[in-house]
């Protein structure tokens, strides 16, 4: 069965958000940022959109509190120029009261544009966060 021109470009769009995730968990904030365009925007899940400097700065703070921080990518979805992202975050949150794991489900989707990521939405499971750091 040939593979298509379409079929091409959605695994190459996939394995450009497998790199992304690789260099999320190893903390290569400057690598992660060479994979998105200049003009990025990240919608979070509590409404917000930031540009690709905001959502860089998320991300090392991300990786301040939760040092051990790993995106376990559990499976990928792409159609044309969009890729979903089902991933599980684990980690240890570490602040004034201690250390607390945490261990909750995001799904992100992230829209491919020359190669780098243009756009992406986060949906967390925020309730879950919400139970973990309060136990």
């Amino acid at each position: 069965m040939a593979i298509t021109r379409q079929t091409e470009r959605i695994e190459h769009n996939k394995e450009i958000v497998r790199r992304a995730y690789d260099y999320i968990n190893r903390g290569a904030v400057e690598e992660f940022g060479s994979l998105l365009t200049s003009d990025c925007e990240e919608h979070t899940p509590r409404g917000k959109t930031r540009d690709k400097a905001a959502c860089l700065e998320g991300m090392e703070r991300i990786k301040k509190l939760v040092p051990d921080v790993r995106y376990d990518v559990q499976q990928l979805i792409a159609e044309e120029d969009h890729v979903v992202a089902i991933q599980r975050f684990t980690g240890r949150a570490r602040d004034e009261q201690g250390s607390r794991g945490l261990d909750f489900m995001v799904v992100d989707i992230l829209r491919i544009e020359g190669n780098k990521i243009a756009e992406l939405w986060e949906f967390t499971d925020t309730a879950r966060i919400d139970r973990q750091l309060r136990t």
